[in-house]
Parts: C-alpha cells; sequence; structure tokens
C-alpha cells in the first residue's frame, strides 16, 4: 500500500494496516475478515482485522462485496463485481461499468448481487 496513498487521506502506515493489504496482495479473491485474521496468524486481534479493513474500504484503498452472508475485501485495478454459483461457490469476476458521480459525495459504492449455476454444476 502506498505510504503517500495513505498520508494523502490522512491515515497512518501501520503494522497491522502493512500486514493486512500484503495477505489481500497474495490473493485473487475476496476474503472476509475472519479468513485475513486466520492468513496473519493470529499477529492481531480480530476487532484490529474489522476496524483497519472497514477504514480502508470506506476510505476506497480497497474494495468490499457481500458475498453470501459476509462481507469480503479484496484489491482490484479496477472496481468488479462478482458473480458466485450457487451449488459450488465457484466465484467469477465481472467489469463494473457504473460511473456514479454525486455532487457532494466522494467514494461512492454501490451493490449488484449476482448468483448462478456454473456450467459444472448445471450440467
Amino acid at each position: 500500500m502506498p505510504e503517500s496513498d495513505l498520508k494523502n487521506l490522512g491515515i497512518k502506515l501501520t503494522r497491522p494496516r502493512q500486514a493486512i493489504y500484503k495477505v489481500l496482495t497474495q490473493n485473487q479473491k475476496p476474503l472476509s475478515a475472519q479468513e485475513i485474521h486466520r492468513k496473519l496468524n493470529g499477529r492481531f486481534d480480530l476487532a484490529s482485522v474489522y476496524r483497519n479493513l472497514n477504514l480502508l474500504a470506506g476510505r476506497g484503498l480497497i474494495y468490499s462485496e457481500v458475498l453470501g452472508q459476509e462481507s469480503c475485501f479484496y484489491l482490484a485495478d479496477l472496481p468488479h463485481h462478482h458473480i458466485i454459483c450457487r451449488s459450488c461457490g465457484r466465484l467469477e469476476c465481472l467489469p463494473c461499468c457504473h460511473k456514479i458521480k454525486v455532487k457532494h459525495f466522494r467514494v461512492i459504492k454501490h451493490r449488484l448481487t449476482l448468483s448462478g449455476l456454473c456450467d459444472q454444476c448445471f450440467f
């Protein structure tokens, strides 16, 4: 996570934030706070992981999406959505073409929930 990005937003680069960012860079799929906590081997408490993920997502430095019943977090060059197979849980990325601009608002988020059956589960 570039320190300059954090400084521009008035956020300090702490060890938990560095560790969380590293976990997200090493994974290609969205991860829940509990999955990130497990990958950090308990170095930081779960409340700290949640707090930092919500801060980073709230400032637009990482993305958050509800998959199934829980919030998952990920890094991406461009915003995108996911479709999940209702049978096996296979996950695919879909580009997001929404360019939402609202006067007096920044870091605008939207949700799109997509599910279906993948080819393997359908046949």
